[in-house]
């Protein structure tokens, strides 16, 4: 049985696009229009031609076509040209957002897909993967809000957030940094069945702690991502051994 590979030339011809547009997103649309042109011919001459060659090239342009038109689709609203704006100013703004990490009462900071960002009363509506920087140690609420769970946040929380922004290079995994002034402040739960997704992995990390030795502490952050378990020494062990890295990576 011989293995067909006729598929991963295609393929890896969209995937270099995607890597190379998501790093100079200012050309998407053009290669988007350029690369379904391509297309265009290509199937036509394929169709007339009844040559594999032209099928596999009008595979490939189509794939990168689709490639670049979601790029150019969704960069505006990752990282609008108002948010580099504000970034520039550097001014104090208000974002809102939900996490996308479980985040701890003493985390340093957490992740989040931010929903808008506003200052002196102007808002823009983004859609853009944050990294948040707290000041303090714990988080905040309005009083006039209900007390969120005490332990932590989950993945959905909805939130606000003051503080200064710093936009990120094309192709980083964060449009933007997030540098609190302030305390974040919870606004609303999670989603009934994001929740119950929390409970479980919370469930998850507290029976994974009870194990014994290293590989208690270890399988919570290589199963959900949670390394809360692991102690100072296991950790300053596994830096010394060079796995800090890649056990993160996980």
């Amino acid at each position: 049985m011989s293995l067909d590979l006729r598929l991963s030339v295609p393929v890896a011809a969209a995937w270099l696009v995607a890597v190379l547009l998501i790093g100079t997103p200012q050309w998407a649309v053009m290669s988007a229009v350029v690369l379904w042109l391509a297309a265009g011919m290509a199937t036509a001459t394929a169709l007339a031609s009844r040559r594999s060659l032209m099928s596999s090239i009008a595979l490939a342009c189509a794939l990168a076509a689709l490639c670049s038109t979601s790029v150019a689709m969704h960069a505006d609203s990752r990282q609008p040209d108002a948010l580099n704006d504000f970034a520039a100013r550097n001014t104090q703004v208000e974002v809102r957002g939900i996490t996308t990490s479980t985040v701890r009462t003493d985390a340093e900071y957490f992740q989040a897909q931010l929903s808008s960002a506003g200052v002196n009363g102007q808002t823009v509506p983004l859609s853009s993967p944050a990294l948040i920087f707290r000041e303090g140690n714990y988080f905040g609420m309005t009083d006039a809000d209900p007390a969120p769970p005490a332990h932590e946040w989950g993945i959905g929380v909805q939130f606000s957030v003051t503080g200064t922004l710093t936009a990120t290079e094309p192709g980083d995994g964060r449009a933007v940094l997030v540098f609190a002034s302030d305390e974040p402040q919870w606004r609303a739960d999670p989603p009934a069945a994001v929740e119950w997704a929390n409970q479980l992995r919370r469930t998850f990390a507290t029976e994974a702690a009870m194990l014994p030795g290293g590989g208690g502490q270890l399988i919570g952050g290589l199963a959900i991502g949670d390394t809360a378990a692991v102690s100072e020494e296991l950790d300053a062990a596994m830096k010394t051994s060079s796995l800090a890295r890649r056990y993160l990576q996980r």
